[in-house]
């Protein structure tokens, strides 16, 4: 079994350095290393969670430094509005 070691402090104090500086392209790295394991599902599902949040920010990348407690509270807000049940909510929240 392959094990995944991904650093979400790294990829936030040091975004200049790894090239993960917004949420689209961490998450998009992952999706890359979960596919390259063979680890299609998660794949699958962090690209529903990308998918979703995209449409969310309407296509906008998202920066670390603009996430807080208002945009994740605005975003389950959004997934609400959207139909999405509470569990699907849930799964997104976790991933992200």
């Amino acid at each position: 079994m392959t094990i995944i070691r991904l650093n979400f402090r790294a990829a936030l104090n040091e975004p200049r350095k790894n090239g993960n500086d917004t949420l689209f392209s961490f998450m998009q790295q992952l999706i890359t290393q979960f596919r390259s394991c063979g680890r299609e599902r998660t794949a699958e599902t962090y690209t529903a969670a990308l998918n979703s949040i995209s449409r969310f920010s309407a296509g906008k990348d998202i920066r670390f430094t603009d996430i807080d407690e208002a945009l994740m509270l605005r975003y389950e807000a959004y997934l609400h509005s959207c139909g999405i049940t509470p569990n699907t909510s849930s799964f997104y929240m976790r991933i992200l």
